[in-house]
């Protein structure tokens, strides 16, 4: 099955949000993803496929010289009408040199170092549908021009990792745009085509960046220069990371799925688990391989453990309070894994204890099983009292605060009901016949 037939199966999968299966992942991959109303005909179809970029091999292939734009649109929160556009110039994307490092210290170097350009602005919708959607498309073109005007038109290259749905969200056509441009990417797409891995991509953009070891900021002054940080610039910075095979390796091992574990950002979160282990190095970091909580649970998944998780923290200094900074932050300090039997946890602690991982060796150790009575008993015992003593307290105090029969009613001028228990009844109750008692005076 090849192009348009093919194109729209594919496009159909998308919409339902099916997962490419990996036998058909080679033939999928430089398919773009068209989620438009826009396309009409033939013609239409078959001009975005054309002026599609599917990878980074095809990129420097067709167009060496190319410059990106990079476009996002986001509606204003709490501004009905209102849209921010971000845009940002790469003027040339390096070609990484042999043994470059892979991981980048700030997006403000990155910016610094490739001579970006960013602006945002706000563009308004609001007004009759036509009115509204003809200034709209006015103001978008016009900033679009004005930003690229000093660029050949024939090397540029639309980027956006949701460029059909930021600018159709406006009320535009997303296939009249793209005739503004010779090529166009979609980054997501980009990345899915790099691995079978990575099909059907689910972390978003901060997530990408974070893997790829830049830090996101927003506006920061380096020495005497202003650097702007947005949406664009992080897409640009995507695009530029996704040059290293060992960010694509990063990508694969986080985007993996871990059936029948769960991964957690604390180690306290298994505190009460009867089966369990700590992995630590006497406080100091843990070996990369396993230095953040979902590293630790691919590196040990053969072992079937049914909890792994990970944070800061010191196991010979407990006065230090621990830091949990997420599943998927590198530098943590101490790991908790925990199995089903004892016999599983057996294994793994004489398989990995003293063992040497990135040249450097990890210590891991049984953490006794605490039932949560026995925690709440020992708290109590600190209070010099005991759980039997407190749950009698407790008892006396709920029984001693139940409210009594007579202060259920409101006034005390109101004719009260028969009153089944003499104690409970007011004062002087019974010394009345209106119920029907003699007076016992």
């Amino acid at each position: 099955m090849f192009g348009f037939k093919r194109l729209y199966r594919h496009t159909a999968e998308t919409n339902n949000q099916q997962r490419i299966a990996e036998g058909s992942w080679w033939e999928n991959r430089l398919i773009p993803y068209i989620e438009t109303n826009n396309i009409h005909t033939r013609e239409q179809l078959d001009d975005l496929t054309k002026r599609y970029i599917p990878t980074l091999k095809t990129l420097r292939k067709l167009c060496p010289d190319a410059v990106f734009v990079a476009l996002d649109i986001k509606p204003v929160l709490g501004v009905l009408g209102v849209f921010e556009v971000n845009l940002a110039l790469l003027p040339e994307l390096h070609k990484p040199t042999a043994g470059a490092d892979s991981t980048r210290p700030s997006l403000e170097e990155f910016v610094l170092e490739n001579d970006v350009k960013a602006v945002s602005l706000k563009i308004k919708v609001i007004g009759r549908d036509d009115d509204a959607k003809l200034r709209a498309n006015s103001a978008l073109v016009k900033a679009l021009n004005k930003f690229c005007e000093s660029i050949p038109s024939q090397k540029l290259a639309l980027m956006g990792f949701s460029l059909q749905k930021d600018i159709e969200s406006m009320g535009l056509n997303f296939a009249e745009y793209i005739k503004m441009f010779p090529r166009w990417i979609n980054p997501s797409r980009m990345i899915e085509a790099t691995s079978p891995g990575l099909a059907g991509l689910t972390a978003n953009i901060r997530d990408i960046l974070n893997t790829f070891g830049y830090v996101s900021t927003t506006v920061r002054k380096f020495g005497y220069k202003r650097v702007f940080i947005n949406e664009a610039v992080k897409a640009l910075a995507v695009l530029d990371g996704l040059q290293y095979w060992t960010n694509i390796d990063k990508l694969v091992v986080k985007e993996r799925k871990l059936p029948g574990i769960e991964v957690e950002a604390r180690a306290e979160a298994f505190r009460f688990m009867p089966y369990k282990a700590n992995v630590h190095r006497g406080g100091s970091s843990l070996p990369f391989s396993i230095n953040s909580a979902h590293k630790l649970a691919v590196a040990i998944q053969d072992y079937r453990p049914i909890g792994v998780a990970a944070d800061i923290s010191d196991p010979q200094y407990r006065q230090f309070l621990p830091c949990f900074p997420g599943v998927y932050t590198v530098g943590i300090t101490r790991g908790c894994v925990c199995f089903k039997d004892e016999e599983a946890l057996e294994k793994f602690v004489k398989d990995f204890d003293g063992r040497a991982i990135d040249g450097v060796t990890i210590k891991v150790e049984k953490v006794p099983h605490q039932p949560f009575w026995k925690l709440v008993g020992e708290y109590l015992k600190t209070k010099g009292t005991s759980l039997r003593g407190h749950l009698e307290l407790v008892a006396t105090s709920a029984r001693e605060n139940r409210p009594r029969w007579s202060e259920l009613f409101a006034t005390s001028t109101e004719r009260l009901p028969w009153c089944p228990n003499p104690e409970d009844a007011p004062p002087r109750y019974y010394d009345t016949d209106n119920y029907g008692f003699a007076n016992l005076g």
